[in-house]
């Protein structure tokens, strides 16, 4: 570290030694588990770690213990874990948990629309098949809370490209485009 005036002339200086940490953690091994009620439970399984906490995608502290149970999810989530042995020494994990809703297949032909759903829908979802240019009609239907898939009979449909809406909540979850031929 040198020091120097405001002519840029040096005036001083300091030397230090940095030493690396006598043992290196490897990355943090998280385990996930599903709980009776349905949540999802993260957990650190290392022996060396004496403390862990963790954070969301935001950064965010959401717990500081070496397992905690998080809610689904509409979306997509990220976490990591920091892991700190006694000595200070600290190794990280990280985890991306799915959705848990969503459209898994689609089936089209003229006179139906088959949709089969990632896992069995909740209270409140419905489905929209929505025509891109906004002309034709709408078709909307509630699914039945629990299902794992839907059929949408329906001889009107017409030729056309259109948007088929997964909404739980009016909230929309999943989208996927769809083409009706003759």
């Amino acid at each position: 570290l040198v020091q120097k005036n405001k002519k840029g002339e040096i005036i001083g200086g300091e030397s230090f030694m940095i030493e690396a940490p006598g043992k290196s953690l490897s990355i943090l091994d998280i385990g996930k588990e599903t709980s009776e009620e349905g949540k999802t439970i993260l957990s650190v399984n290392n022996d060396d770690v004496s403390s862990v906490k963790w954070f969301d995608e935001a950064g965010d502290i959401i717990g500081e213990a070496s397992s905690i149970e998080i809610e689904g999810g509409l979306e997509s989530r990220h976490y990591t874990a920091v892991g700190f042995t006694e000595s200070g020494e600290a190794a990280t994990g990280n985890i991306t948990i799915e959705k848990d809703f969503g459209i898994s297949r689609l089936n089209v032909d003229r006179k139906s629309v088959d949709i089969d759903f990632i896992n069995p829908t909740p209270a409140n979802s419905s489905i929209e098949i929505v025509p891109i240019d906004y002309l034709k009609n709408v078709i909307a239907t509630e699914v039945e809370n629990g299902a794992q898939s839907v059929t949408i009979n329906d001889a009107g449909i017409e030729k056309g490209i259109y948007t088929v809406r997964y909404l739980i909540e009016g909230t929309l979850v999943d989208s996927r485009k769809i083409m009706i031929n003759d």
